[in-house]
Parts: structure tokens; C-alpha cells; sequence
């Protein structure tokens, strides 16, 4: 990975690569499937999914410095994998203990842009809007977030077409969800 100071993700490399040396020692004798592994993969898993899916984590830093009570903005676009759009308002509360304590609060929302996830020869695609709101700390003298704790909460349909045999089938999404993340001290 390179990342710019703000977070952002400058590229990836080396992720398809490694897809493809895990491909080939599966045993699967047949080409054509192995041709269809090997392209699911590296659309869900490859070098331009794993930099989107890391900027996610990693672009929450300001473009310019701040002072307590500032707020700024990202948006965040996911096209592979589980497609999302993020709206991103993080607001820096304070400083305390050598760290930094910053509010977010996000809208999200499925990318129409993003592409239909490859289960086999079915596609699932997700349409669904929600938030998600918590509180990240971050080491002020690394600029590494050290803890995070975040509330979502969405809703909306998946649709599953293409399943041999089966009609599409659309059901309903809602998910509530606490993601709690602490790195223990490296002391």
C-alpha cells in the first residue's frame, strides 16, 4: 500500500498476484472454471478492491490541520465487493492523554456504480441507505488510530439473479450493528 497523509490510498500492489499464485495451487483441472475463480477474485479481492476497502479504514485524516471543534469531510466510494458510498463528517472533540478524540458521523448507502458481487454464476446486488455514527481516538505522536467505536445501522433488499434453475430473488437487509476496534498498547 501507499497512503498519503490524509489516508488516502495511492495504489496497491502485489494483492492480484498473490490471487493468482493461491489459483493456481488449487487443483482445478478444468481451465474454464479456473479462468472464472481467478476473475471473481481479483474483482472482490484484487489490487483496486483492497484499495478502496483500505482507504475506507484509512482515509479519516484531515486534508489540513484542525484545532479542537473543527469538522471536515470525505466521501468514500467502494465499487467491488459489498459496493458502499460513505458520507463522512469527523468533528476532532479534544485531546486527551496524547490523543486525539474525533466524532463521526456518516450516511451510507449501496454504490449504484459498484458492480454485482459473483457468487458462481449467480450476482447478488444490494440496494440499502443508512448511518453510522461513534467516536475514533487516534495516537497524536504516530497519527495510528488506536481505538474506534462505531454504531450502523441500515436497511434495504438483496437481489439474487442468475442462479441456474431459480427465479431472482429479492429479500430483505437491516443490520444493526457495534464495530469496536482497540489496539493494545504497544508500551
Amino acid at each position: 500500500l501507499r497512503i498519503r497523509p490524509n489516508g488516502r490510498v495511492d495504489n496497491v500492489n502485489g494483492v492480484e498476484a498473490l490471487l493468482e499464485k493461491a489459483i493456481k495451487s488449487v487443483d482445478v483441472p478444468n481451465e474454464a472454471v479456473r479462468d472464472t475463480m481467478s476473475k471473481q477474485l481479483k474483482e472482490q479481492f484484487g489490487d483496486e478492491a483492497v484499495k478502496q476497502q483500505m482507504e475506507q479504514i484509512l482515509a479519516i485524516y484531515p486534508d489540513e490541520p484542525v484545532g479542537i471543534g473543527d469538522s471536515w469531510f470525505h466521501r468514500i466510494s467502494i465499487t467491488s465487493g459489498f459496493p458502499l458510498q460513505l458520507e463522512n463528517t469527523y468533528k476532532l472533540r479534544e485531546h486527551k492523554d496524547g490523543r486525539a478524540i474525533v466524532d463521526l458521523s456518516s450516511k451510507m448507502q449501496s454504490n449504484p456504480a459498484g458492480k454485482a458481487m459473483k457468487v458462481g454464476p449467480a450476482t447478488l446486488s444490494f440496494d440499502f441507505k443508512g448511518k453510522q455514527e461513534g467516536t475514533i481516538e487516534i495516537d497524536i505522536s504516530t497519527g495510528w488510530v488506536v481505538k474506534s467505536e462505531l454504531n450502523q445501522d441500515f436497511s434495504g433488499t438483496i437481489t439474487m439473479e442468475g442462479a441456474p434453475g431459480m427465479e431472482a430473488m429479492t429479500w430483505p437487509l437491516t443490520c444493526k450493528a457495534k464495530v469496536r476496534m482497540e489496539v493494545p498498547s504497544m508500551k
